[in-house]
């Protein structure tokens, strides 16, 4: 039984995926450990009858780095100038698909990589698309969130540091720069978290989404309108 799920669907999680059987009673009765016929029966019949869920190959090094020559070509390596231009776009799952949180090389990859390299939407006129790829009907945008960005923007400036330059260092008294320990999106607030360098402590601050895009956990980062945290 066991190699038979294996041959036909790589692991017992995707057979009990695909055929809706409780995994922990497959498991069990593939081990030896539980032998009632009539759950042998089931499962066996299941094994026969369940086609395999479609597995998609994954996204590689090279897809990645053609989607990000497209937004510099294309977009000037902004993900808002291009989910602006195309608003069907979430800016996370773009952002998750060049910097290889999205795994999946599936149909809403091939169309993103399309409308990336060719700046031009992927659905035709008749399918519900104008000429820039926008969908009809789509609501404006809130300008309540637009004015809340705006003001993050204000407030908060950053630089990512150069290695070979010390005018931004933590010197001279100054500690405001550190190493980005994590990031993502919070609503309106594109956040990256940053451990200062002299303290050790940790703390998140707001970016325009340009800024939070091209800088990345592990780069070290100071932010110019503190002097500590």
């Amino acid at each position: 039984m066991k190699q038979k799920i294996k041959n036909k669907f790589g692991t017992i999680r995707a057979f009990c995926q695909a055929s809706g059987m409780n995994w922990f009673t497959v498991i069990n009765t593939a081990a030896g450990r539980m032998t009632n016929p009539k759950i042998i029966a089931e499962i066996e019949s299941a094994i026969e009858n369940t086609m395999p869920i479609e597995r998609f190959p994954a996204i590689t090094d090279d897809d990645r780095a053609t989607l990000k020559h497209s937004l510099e070509s294309n977009f000037c390596g902004s993900l808002t100038g291009f989910c602006k231009k195309y608003p069907s776009w979430n800016i996370n799952f773009v952002h998750a698909v060049i910097h290889g949180r999205r795994k999946k090389k599936d149909q809403k990859f091939e169309r993103l990589k399309f409308e990336l390299i060719n700046d031009k939407p992927f659905c035709l006129p008749e399918s519900g698309c104008n000429s820039t790829g926008k969908k009809r009907g789509r609501p404006k945008k809130n300008i309540a969130a637009v004015l809340a960005m705006a003001a993050i923007m204000i407030f908060t400036s950053c630089e990512k540091e150069d290695p070979n330059d010390s005018s931004g260092s933590n010197s001279g008294g100054q500690c405001n720069c550190g190493t980005i320990a994590n990031d993502g999106i919070d609503g309106n607030c594109y956040w990256l978290e940053i451990r200062n360098e002299c303290s050790g402590n940790k703390k998140t601050f707001c970016f325009d989404q340009d800024i939070w895009m091209n800088n990345h956990p592990g780069d070290r980062f100071c932010v110019t309108n503190v002097s500590s945290w």
